[in-house]
This record gives structure tokens, C-alpha cells and sequence, in this order.
């Protein structure tokens, strides 16, 4: 399995590159403390982005109990939650999409559909129409296809995972969208494609939109960052498809997760603390009770993982990383493990030299260091930048 390791007792995805492919990391943004301390005082604060995504803060301190939430701006830039002080979070910061209704606003149900991706994040594929029955793609590189068949669900969004491809609720099923590279600059998750119209004697049977990628957002001091709750930049799943016991439209794809950033000098995860990116669930059908159970409904285009970023001088993590993490000083050579490139790390690699399909959803190549999907001369050169270290960071 590809750089699949446990951290501090949990699971994480740790793929250790400071550049990932020929993408290296953007800088963090600077704050200059024109907006001041950020101190929220309990329940749920709403912040209307501003039209750069930059605020300017000097200390932030979210308490416990508090949420804090943000509106897209214009352009739909990434949030960038800069401090020149500490940051510590011991309630909750959240760009999720599924915050983010383009039609209706619903803050209390987070596991209904919703197409708007959170800031900095893409939307999800709109359905397909009686005439115009193809499912549209979501938005974004990742970006699930729409439904193109009579009923066909649509894929999920991908970002650091391949977006997944619908098996059941419908014939020929639309492809997830691909696994891309981390962002520079950071973005947000791809949206889910729309599912595509059903006809039963030729009457149309609604499909489902996409759900939204979830947002994007970078905190940055150089300070320290402390995180005691959560952190979230999840997809929202995708919408049903109206179903009778004959036949039914096409349900949406899930969103995928979106992108998490973080610059300071220490940055510690608390072992109640969380970074999620995860990705939203496939739609389900009229006719069941998808409100109560996404994962049991879903359609398995689930969206895609999204990528949590560190980059710090000391990283102290016992909490959950719900995300695929790219950190400083890599050795993407060290396969195993183990604080070493070495032979055994050679064999891995080579296990899997040659292939093509290393995005498909359920393919691991060891040898994919750029996910590019191949096993080629590019990985081989990516491998052997760091050979014979003996001082990898072990998780």
C-alpha cells in the first residue's frame, strides 16, 4: 500500500515530498496584524472572506465551543488565516463544503447534499435536464465526470485520491476524476459530476448533482500553532436521484476533500485534535433513507482524500490526521519506513516499475512518488534524491 503509515496510533496517509513532482510548496503569507487578535467568543462565528482570502491577525485563540466558519468570497479564493503570534484552536475551524448551499443554506444537516464547494474549493457537477440528460463534470482538475447513460450516476471528485466510480443505482457509470498534486497555491477539492436523467416509457426521472469539493485553507505564524479540536476541509456528498421501483436518474458523485496548510515554527496536534479532509459520500435514491445513513446508501462514487500540508521545525502530532500529508524533510526513497534508503526500499520500488495504472481506485504502485499514475524514469529520479540517508523522519 502507497506510504500508508500509523502516526502517534492513528492511521495517516504520509507521503514525504517537499516538492511533489515538479510542484514545490508555496510560501506562507506573511500576516502584517492590521485586523488584530482574533478572539471568538463561543457558538458558531460566520467571517464574510475577504476578497484576497487574507486575514491579518496578530494572535488567534478559538475557545472551546466555538466554530468558526467562512462565506466565499467573489473569486473564491482559499481562506489564509495568518497571525504574527501563537495560534491555538481548542474549538473548531471549518471550510467544509458542505457549509456552502448555492440554492438553500442548511448550517444544521451536514449530510445533506450540497453542489457549492467550500472557499477555495470547486462545485459540484450540475444533473443532467429531460433535454439535456447527461450528467455535467464537477468543477476542479479532480472533477467527477456526469452521467452520460440513461440513469448513470456520476463519479467522484478526486484530489490526493482518486475520486470513486458508482457501482449500483444505474447502468454504465461515470469514472471518478483522477488524483492531481498538491496545489501551489493551495486550492480546494474537486466537486463530484452530476448524475445523468433516467427515462422509464419516456418519462424523465431527476438525477442528482455533484456534491463540492471541500475548501481550501493555510494558517501561518511564525509562531506556534497549537490544535486541540478540529480542523475540517470535507467534500459534501452527492445529491440523490429520484427512483421508482422500475427505474431511477442518476445520483451525483461526492465531492472530494479539500486542502489544509500549515506554516510555524511548532506546530502541535493535542490527542483530542483533528485535521480532516475527507471526501463526501455518493448519492443514494428517493426511495430510501439516505438522510440516516449516507454510507450505507451511498452509490461508492465517493469523493476522493484531500491533503493536510505541514511545514514546521517541530511537529508534535498524538491526535487523528483524517487526510494525506506532505511534510519537510523527506526522503521519498524510504519506502519502508524504516529511517532509511536503502536496498529494501529499492526492491519496493521496483516492484511495480512499468505500470500505467496507479490512480485507478484500489491500484497502490510504491514506485508512483509523483502521482502521475506511472511507474517511470520521473519516480527514478525523484527516488534517488535522497539515497543511502540514514536520517528519514519515521512517523
Amino acid at each position: 500500500m502507497k506510504s500508508i503509515l500509523k502516526w502517534s496510533g492513528y492511521l495517516a496517509a504520509l507521503l514525504l515530498a517537499a516538492c511533489w513532482g515538479t510542484t514545490c510548496f508555496a510560501a506562507a503569507v506573511i500576516s502584517d496584524g492590521s485586523d488584530g487578535p482574533f478572539n471568538p467568543s463561543g457558538g458558531l462565528v460566520t467571517l464574510n472572506l475577504p476578497e484576497d482570502g487574507i486575514f491579518n491577525f496578530t494572535t488567534v485563540n478559538i475557545p472551546e465551543g466555538t466554530t468558526v466558519r467562512f462565506i466565499r468570497n467573489t473569486a473564491n479564493t482559499p481562506v489564509y488565516f495568518a497571525a504574527t503570534g501563537d495560534v491555538v484552536i481548542n474549538g473548531t475551524i471549518e471550510v467544509s463544503a458542505w457549509i456552502t448551499d448555492l440554492a438553500n443554506p442548511q448550517f444544521a444537516f451536514p449530510e445533506l447534499p450540497k453542489r457549492g464547494g467550500g472557499p477555495g474549493g470547486f462545485d459540484g457537477g450540475l444533473p443532467g435536464t429531460p433535454t439535456n440528460p447527461e450528467g455535467n463534470p464537477g468543477g476542479g482538475p479532480g472533477g467527477g465526470n456526469g452521467g452520460a447513460g440513461n440513469g448513470s450516476p456520476g463519479g467522484g471528485g478526486g484530489n490526493a485520491t482518486p475520486g470513486g466510480t458508482a457501482d449500483r443505482y444505474g447502468p454504465t457509470p461515470a469514472l471518478g476524476g483522477p488524483a492531481v498534486a498538491f496545489g501551489d497555491p493551495i486550492r480546494g477539492g474537486s466537486g463530484g459530476g452530476g448524475g445523468s436523467v433516467g427515462f422509464f416509457y419516456g418519462v424523465p426521472l431527476d438525477a442528482g448533482s455533484g456534491g463540492g469539493g471541500g475548501g481550501a485553507i493555510q494558517i501561518s505564524t511564525p509562531g506556534d500553532i497549537t490544535i486541540n479540536s478540529s480542523i475540517l476541509a470535507n467534500g459534501a456528498n452527492g445529491a440523490w436521484a429520484f427512483a421508482n421501483v422500475f427505474a431511477s436518474g442518476g445520483p451525483g458523485g461526492g465531492g472530494s476533500g479539500g486542502a489544509i496548510e500549515f506554516f510555524a515554527d511548532t506546530i502541535t496536534l493535542g490527542i483530542d485534535g483533528l485535521i480532516q479532509a475527507v471526501g463526501g459520500y455518493g448519492g443514494g435514491l428517493s426511495t430510501q433513507p439516505y438522510t440516516n445513513d449516507p454510507p450505507g446508501f451511498s452509490s461508492h462514487a465517493d469523493g476522493g482524500m484531500g491533503y493536510a500540508m505541514v511545514q514546521a521545525e517541530t511537529v508534535n502530532f498524538q491526535g487523528t490526521v483524517d487526510a494525506v500529508i506532505i511534510t519537510e524533510n523527506p526522503c521519498g526513497c524510504d519506502l519502508n519506513t524504516d529511517g532509511r534508503c536503502d536496498m529494501q526500499d529499492w526492491l519496493l520500488f521496483g516492484e511495480d516499475w512499468g505500470r500505467t495504472d496507479c490512480n485507478e481506485v484500489g491500484v497502490d504502485c510504491e514506485c508512483d512518488l509523483n502521482v502521475d499514475g506511472t511507474c517511470d524514469m520521473q519516480d527514478w529520479l525523484l527516488f534517488g534524491e535522497d539515497w543511502g540517508r540514514t536520517d528519514c523522519p519515521i512517523p
